[in-house]
Protein backbone atom coordinates (compact mmCIF):
# COMPACT_ATOMS: atom_id res chain seq x y z
CA UNK A 1 0.00 0.00 0.00
CA UNK A 2 1.03 3.85 -0.45
CA UNK A 3 1.04 5.83 2.41
CA UNK A 4 -2.25 7.72 1.08
CA UNK A 5 -3.67 4.09 0.66
CA UNK A 6 -2.72 3.23 4.02
CA UNK A 7 -3.87 6.01 5.66
CA UNK A 8 -7.58 6.52 4.14
CA UNK A 9 -7.64 2.75 5.48
CA UNK A 10 -6.81 3.37 8.69
CA UNK A 11 -8.76 5.91 9.46
CA UNK A 12 -11.82 3.96 8.09
CA UNK A 13 -10.92 0.84 10.16
CA UNK A 14 -10.25 -0.93 7.22
CA UNK A 15 -7.43 -3.60 7.21
CA UNK A 16 -3.57 -2.45 6.15
CA UNK A 17 -0.41 -3.89 5.64
CA UNK A 18 0.93 -1.85 8.65
CA UNK A 19 0.40 1.55 10.08
CA UNK A 20 0.99 4.98 9.36
CA UNK A 21 4.61 6.01 10.73
CA UNK A 22 4.23 9.52 10.87
CA UNK A 23 5.37 12.16 13.02
CA UNK A 24 2.03 14.30 12.56
CA UNK A 25 3.13 16.89 15.11
CA UNK A 26 7.08 17.19 14.09
CA UNK A 27 9.42 18.92 16.29
CA UNK A 28 9.96 21.86 18.32
CA UNK A 29 13.03 24.16 16.96
CA UNK A 30 14.76 23.24 20.33
CA UNK A 31 14.50 19.66 19.78
CA UNK A 32 15.91 19.65 15.87
CA UNK A 33 18.55 22.32 17.84
CA UNK A 34 19.87 19.20 19.87
CA UNK A 35 19.53 16.43 17.69
CA UNK A 36 22.39 18.80 14.98
CA UNK A 37 24.75 18.78 17.98
CA UNK A 38 23.96 15.53 18.84
CA UNK A 39 24.81 13.82 15.81
CA UNK A 40 22.14 14.30 13.30
CA UNK A 41 23.34 16.30 9.64
CA UNK A 42 22.04 19.61 9.51
CA UNK A 43 21.78 19.01 5.44
CA UNK A 44 19.00 16.45 5.59
CA UNK A 45 15.07 16.81 5.04
CA UNK A 46 14.71 15.49 8.94
CA UNK A 47 11.17 14.10 7.96
CA UNK A 48 12.63 11.96 5.10
CA UNK A 49 15.32 11.25 6.97
CA UNK A 50 13.63 9.26 9.52
CA UNK A 51 11.79 7.57 6.78
CA UNK A 52 8.33 9.14 7.97
CA UNK A 53 5.40 8.32 5.40
CA UNK A 54 4.27 11.86 3.62
CA UNK A 55 1.85 13.89 4.17
CA UNK A 56 0.89 17.55 2.54
CA UNK A 57 -1.57 20.22 3.08
CA UNK A 58 -3.66 22.60 0.52
CA UNK A 59 -2.07 25.47 0.37
CA UNK A 60 -5.33 27.63 0.97
CA UNK A 61 -4.82 31.04 2.78
CA UNK A 62 -7.43 31.07 6.10
CA UNK A 63 -5.67 33.99 7.05
CA UNK A 64 -5.84 38.14 6.89
CA UNK A 65 -5.53 39.74 3.96
CA UNK A 66 -4.36 42.53 4.12
CA UNK A 67 -2.49 40.65 6.78
CA UNK A 68 -1.93 43.54 9.67
CA UNK A 69 2.07 44.92 9.49
CA UNK A 70 4.17 43.43 11.95
CA UNK A 71 5.67 45.87 13.65
CA UNK A 72 7.99 45.80 17.08
CA UNK A 73 6.59 48.50 19.62
CA UNK A 74 9.39 47.70 22.59
CA UNK A 75 12.20 45.76 22.78
CA UNK A 76 15.57 44.61 25.19
CA UNK A 77 17.92 41.97 25.16
CA UNK A 78 15.87 39.06 26.22
CA UNK A 79 12.37 39.79 24.35
CA UNK A 80 10.66 42.25 21.90
CA UNK A 81 6.70 43.56 22.52
CA UNK A 82 4.99 43.30 18.50
CA UNK A 83 1.99 43.57 16.99
CA UNK A 84 2.07 40.63 14.83
CA UNK A 85 0.01 39.88 11.52
CA UNK A 86 -3.09 38.90 13.19
CA UNK A 87 -3.11 42.10 15.22
CA UNK A 88 -1.90 40.92 18.56
CA UNK A 89 0.13 42.40 20.82
CA UNK A 90 2.62 39.99 22.50
CA UNK A 91 5.98 40.02 23.93
CA UNK A 92 8.38 37.16 22.59
CA UNK A 93 11.29 35.97 23.71
CA UNK A 94 14.03 35.87 21.46
CA UNK A 95 16.09 32.82 22.42
CA UNK A 96 13.91 29.34 22.62
CA UNK A 97 10.07 28.87 21.29
CA UNK A 98 8.44 29.49 24.71
CA UNK A 99 4.73 30.64 24.35
CA UNK A 100 4.52 34.15 24.00
CA UNK A 101 2.82 36.57 26.69
CA UNK A 102 -0.15 37.95 24.88
CA UNK A 103 -0.87 41.68 25.97
CA UNK A 104 -3.66 42.89 23.37
CA UNK A 105 -6.57 41.01 20.74
CA UNK A 106 -7.48 43.07 18.14
CA UNK A 107 -11.52 41.95 18.89
CA UNK A 108 -12.89 44.23 22.11
CA UNK A 109 -16.38 44.82 21.04
CA UNK A 110 -18.77 43.65 17.95
CA UNK A 111 -17.08 46.51 15.74
CA UNK A 112 -13.75 45.46 16.00
CA UNK A 113 -15.15 42.03 14.89
CA UNK A 114 -17.02 43.96 11.80
CA UNK A 115 -13.66 45.27 11.18
CA UNK A 116 -11.45 42.32 11.24
CA UNK A 117 -14.35 40.65 9.06
CA UNK A 118 -13.35 42.88 5.68
CA UNK A 119 -9.82 41.12 6.14
CA UNK A 120 -11.71 37.96 5.95
CA UNK A 121 -13.17 37.81 2.67
CA UNK A 122 -13.25 33.65 1.27
CA UNK A 123 -13.97 34.37 -2.22
CA UNK A 124 -10.59 36.38 -2.86
CA UNK A 125 -8.84 34.42 -5.11
CA UNK A 126 -5.38 35.62 -3.87
CA UNK A 127 -6.16 32.45 -1.30
CA UNK A 128 -5.37 30.05 -3.91
CA UNK A 129 -2.48 29.64 -5.62
CA UNK A 130 -1.77 31.97 -9.03
CA UNK A 131 -1.63 28.73 -11.09
CA UNK A 132 -3.79 26.80 -9.18
CA UNK A 133 -4.63 24.86 -12.65
CA UNK A 134 -1.53 23.09 -12.73
CA UNK A 135 -1.32 22.64 -8.95
CA UNK A 136 -3.72 20.56 -8.69
CA UNK A 137 -2.57 18.91 -12.13
CA UNK A 138 0.20 17.87 -10.20
CA UNK A 139 -0.94 16.29 -6.90
CA UNK A 140 -3.97 14.75 -8.83
CA UNK A 141 -2.06 11.32 -8.57
CA UNK A 142 -0.68 11.53 -5.80
CA UNK A 143 0.70 9.01 -3.24
CA UNK A 144 0.47 10.43 0.16
CA UNK A 145 -2.60 12.31 2.19
CA UNK A 146 -3.62 15.70 1.87
CA UNK A 147 -5.89 17.85 3.73
CA UNK A 148 -7.00 20.97 4.55
CA UNK A 149 -6.26 22.55 8.46
CA UNK A 150 -7.64 25.80 9.84
CA UNK A 151 -8.89 27.14 13.51
CA UNK A 152 -12.01 25.77 14.62
CA UNK A 153 -14.90 27.59 16.05
CA UNK A 154 -13.43 28.73 19.37
CA UNK A 155 -10.17 29.02 18.25
CA UNK A 156 -11.90 31.71 15.60
CA UNK A 157 -12.81 33.73 18.86
CA UNK A 158 -9.98 32.75 21.15
CA UNK A 159 -7.36 33.68 18.74
CA UNK A 160 -8.16 37.51 18.68
CA UNK A 161 -9.64 38.37 21.82
CA UNK A 162 -9.01 38.19 25.26
CA UNK A 163 -9.98 35.23 26.77
CA UNK A 164 -11.45 36.62 29.94
CA UNK A 165 -13.66 39.12 27.28
CA UNK A 166 -14.52 36.27 25.52
CA UNK A 167 -15.93 34.19 28.66
CA UNK A 168 -18.07 37.27 29.63
CA UNK A 169 -19.31 37.77 26.54
CA UNK A 170 -20.16 33.41 26.09
CA UNK A 171 -22.30 34.75 29.52
CA UNK A 172 -23.45 38.03 28.69
CA UNK A 173 -23.28 38.60 24.68
CA UNK A 174 -24.42 35.29 23.45
CA UNK A 175 -25.73 36.88 20.06
CA UNK A 176 -22.56 38.51 19.49
CA UNK A 177 -20.50 34.99 19.70
CA UNK A 178 -23.24 33.14 17.68
CA UNK A 179 -22.27 35.92 14.69
CA UNK A 180 -18.44 35.01 14.52
CA UNK A 181 -19.44 31.56 14.84
CA UNK A 182 -21.86 31.39 12.40
CA UNK A 183 -19.70 34.09 10.13
CA UNK A 184 -16.31 31.72 10.08
CA UNK A 185 -18.53 28.81 9.18
CA UNK A 186 -19.93 30.52 6.24
CA UNK A 187 -16.17 31.49 5.48
CA UNK A 188 -14.96 28.58 5.94
CA UNK A 189 -17.55 26.49 3.82
CA UNK A 190 -16.73 29.21 0.89
CA UNK A 191 -12.69 29.11 1.12
CA UNK A 192 -12.57 25.12 1.09
CA UNK A 193 -15.60 24.77 -1.23
CA UNK A 194 -13.62 25.05 -4.16
CA UNK A 195 -10.79 22.88 -3.50
CA UNK A 196 -13.66 20.09 -2.05
CA UNK A 197 -15.00 20.12 -5.85
CA UNK A 198 -12.34 19.91 -7.80
CA UNK A 199 -9.39 17.81 -5.62
CA UNK A 200 -9.65 14.97 -3.37
CA UNK A 201 -8.97 16.11 -0.09
CA UNK A 202 -8.63 13.28 2.47
CA UNK A 203 -8.71 14.62 5.83
CA UNK A 204 -9.07 17.96 7.49
CA UNK A 205 -8.38 19.42 10.36
CA UNK A 206 -9.60 22.20 12.70
CA UNK A 207 -7.63 23.47 15.41
CA UNK A 208 -9.40 23.98 18.53
CA UNK A 209 -6.95 24.16 21.85
CA UNK A 210 -9.41 23.90 23.89
CA UNK A 211 -8.51 22.38 26.56
CA UNK A 212 -5.88 22.94 29.52
CA UNK A 213 -4.71 20.06 32.17
CA UNK A 214 -7.94 19.73 33.77
CA UNK A 215 -10.70 20.05 31.34
CA UNK A 216 -12.27 22.45 28.59
CA UNK A 217 -12.40 25.56 28.44
CA UNK A 218 -15.83 25.84 28.50
CA UNK A 219 -18.49 23.69 29.37
CA UNK A 220 -20.44 20.34 27.54
CA UNK A 221 -22.91 22.36 27.68
CA UNK A 222 -21.73 25.41 25.77
CA UNK A 223 -19.92 23.02 23.35
CA UNK A 224 -23.24 21.69 22.25
CA UNK A 225 -24.88 24.74 22.43
CA UNK A 226 -22.51 26.99 20.47
CA UNK A 227 -20.43 24.84 18.38
CA UNK A 228 -21.53 21.44 17.62
CA UNK A 229 -24.81 22.62 15.66
CA UNK A 230 -21.97 24.56 13.13
CA UNK A 231 -19.60 21.36 13.34
CA UNK A 232 -22.90 19.49 12.02
CA UNK A 233 -23.62 21.95 9.40
CA UNK A 234 -19.76 22.12 8.64
CA UNK A 235 -19.17 18.25 8.72
CA UNK A 236 -22.21 17.53 6.72
CA UNK A 237 -20.48 20.20 4.00
CA UNK A 238 -17.40 18.11 3.47
CA UNK A 239 -18.83 14.63 4.05
CA UNK A 240 -20.98 15.75 1.10
CA UNK A 241 -17.71 16.50 -1.13
CA UNK A 242 -16.20 13.17 -0.27
CA UNK A 243 -14.09 13.70 2.57
CA UNK A 244 -15.25 11.59 5.66
CA UNK A 245 -11.97 11.90 7.76
CA UNK A 246 -12.45 15.06 10.25
CA UNK A 247 -10.38 15.53 12.75
CA UNK A 248 -10.30 18.19 15.51
CA UNK A 249 -6.66 19.16 17.27
CA UNK A 250 -6.46 20.04 21.31
CA UNK A 251 -4.43 20.35 23.46
CA UNK A 252 -5.27 19.20 26.82
CA UNK A 253 -7.93 17.07 28.49
CA UNK A 254 -10.89 17.17 26.00
CA UNK A 255 -12.42 13.90 26.77
CA UNK A 256 -15.68 15.41 28.81
CA UNK A 257 -16.45 17.42 25.37
CA UNK A 258 -15.70 14.31 23.06
CA UNK A 259 -19.09 13.27 22.88
CA UNK A 260 -20.13 16.94 21.48
CA UNK A 261 -17.45 16.46 18.96
CA UNK A 262 -19.00 12.88 17.83
CA UNK A 263 -22.40 14.88 17.99
CA UNK A 264 -21.05 17.28 14.93
CA UNK A 265 -20.43 14.67 12.62
CA UNK A 266 -16.38 14.61 13.73
CA UNK A 267 -14.52 11.56 12.58
CA UNK A 268 -11.43 11.96 15.21
CA UNK A 269 -9.23 13.64 17.93
CA UNK A 270 -5.60 14.88 18.28
CA UNK A 271 -3.32 14.64 20.12
CA UNK A 272 -4.21 13.22 23.25
CA UNK A 273 -1.69 14.19 26.00
CA UNK A 274 -0.71 11.82 28.38
CA UNK A 275 0.26 14.50 30.67
CA UNK A 276 -3.33 15.64 30.63
CA UNK A 277 -4.24 12.06 31.45
CA UNK A 278 -5.96 11.15 27.79
CA UNK A 279 -4.66 7.56 26.65
CA UNK A 280 -5.98 6.49 23.67
CA UNK A 281 -6.46 2.65 24.83
CA UNK A 282 -9.20 3.83 27.35
CA UNK A 283 -10.43 6.18 24.70
CA UNK A 284 -10.80 2.76 22.53
CA UNK A 285 -12.50 1.26 24.98
CA UNK A 286 -14.90 3.78 25.52
CA UNK A 287 -15.53 4.82 21.90
CA UNK A 288 -14.93 2.20 19.08
CA UNK A 289 -15.20 4.45 16.16
CA UNK A 290 -13.37 7.22 16.99
CA UNK A 291 -10.45 8.10 14.46
CA UNK A 292 -6.67 8.88 16.92
CA UNK A 293 -3.89 10.55 15.87
CA UNK A 294 -0.96 10.67 18.63
CA UNK A 295 -1.03 9.47 21.86
CA UNK A 296 2.54 8.32 22.73
CA UNK A 297 3.75 10.11 25.87
CA UNK A 298 6.85 12.46 24.80
CA UNK A 299 7.92 12.58 28.16
CA UNK A 300 7.82 9.02 28.92
CA UNK A 301 9.36 8.57 25.80
CA UNK A 302 11.99 10.82 26.92
CA UNK A 303 13.12 9.07 29.71
CA UNK A 304 14.25 6.42 27.23
CA UNK A 305 14.73 2.22 28.04
CA UNK A 306 12.15 -0.08 29.02
CA UNK A 307 9.69 2.63 30.18
CA UNK A 308 9.84 4.22 27.01
CA UNK A 309 9.72 0.60 25.16
CA UNK A 310 6.57 -0.13 27.44
CA UNK A 311 5.14 3.55 26.65
CA UNK A 312 5.58 2.13 22.35
CA UNK A 313 4.49 -1.03 22.53
CA UNK A 314 1.49 -0.96 25.11
CA UNK A 315 -0.26 1.32 23.24
CA UNK A 316 0.53 0.09 19.92
CA UNK A 317 0.44 -3.39 20.41
CA UNK A 318 -3.38 -2.76 21.62
CA UNK A 319 -4.66 -0.21 18.95
CA UNK A 320 -3.47 -1.88 15.92
CA UNK A 321 -5.44 -4.92 16.61
CA UNK A 322 -8.60 -2.08 16.65
CA UNK A 323 -8.06 -0.03 13.80
CA UNK A 324 -8.67 3.78 13.26
CA UNK A 325 -5.19 5.07 15.20
CA UNK A 326 -2.02 6.12 13.71
CA UNK A 327 0.39 6.38 16.27
CA UNK A 328 3.10 9.48 17.04
CA UNK A 329 4.13 11.44 19.87
CA UNK A 330 1.26 13.05 21.61
CA UNK A 331 2.00 16.84 20.56
CA UNK A 332 5.56 18.26 19.33
CA UNK A 333 8.57 15.97 19.74
CA UNK A 334 9.92 17.60 23.40
CA UNK A 335 13.65 19.26 23.40
CA UNK A 336 13.98 17.23 26.21
CA UNK A 337 14.21 14.16 24.21
CA UNK A 338 18.17 13.24 23.00
CA UNK A 339 18.66 12.25 19.60
CA UNK A 340 20.05 8.59 20.74
CA UNK A 341 17.03 8.41 22.85
CA UNK A 342 14.57 9.49 19.73
CA UNK A 343 16.30 7.13 17.01
CA UNK A 344 15.49 4.21 19.88
CA UNK A 345 11.92 5.61 20.38
CA UNK A 346 12.48 5.16 16.36
CA UNK A 347 13.25 1.50 16.45
CA UNK A 348 10.09 0.67 18.66
CA UNK A 349 8.02 2.14 16.78
CA UNK A 350 9.00 0.80 13.74
CA UNK A 351 9.02 -2.99 15.38
CA UNK A 352 5.22 -2.25 16.97
CA UNK A 353 3.95 -1.42 13.45
CA UNK A 354 5.61 -3.93 11.70
CA UNK A 355 8.14 -1.91 9.40
CA UNK A 356 11.29 -3.95 8.11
Amino acid sequence: MNPRERFNAVMNFQPVDRLPFMEFMQFWPETLDRFYTEGLSRDVDVYSHFGYDPFGWFPVDFGFRPAFVREVLEEDADSRIVRDESGVVKREFKYGSAMPHYIEFPIKNRQDFLDIAKRLDATDPARYPADWEGYKASVADREFPMGLVCRGFLAFERDFMDFQDMAVAFAEEPEWIEEMMDFHLDFLMKLWGRVLSECEVDFVLLGEDMAYKNGPMISPSMVRRFITPRYKILTDFIKSHGCQNIIVDSDGDMRSIIPCFLEGGIAGILPMEGMAGVNPVELRKQYPRLQMIGGIDKLVVEKGGDIMRQEVEGKVNFLKQTGGYIPSCDHSVHPGMSYAVYQDYLKTLKRAIQIG
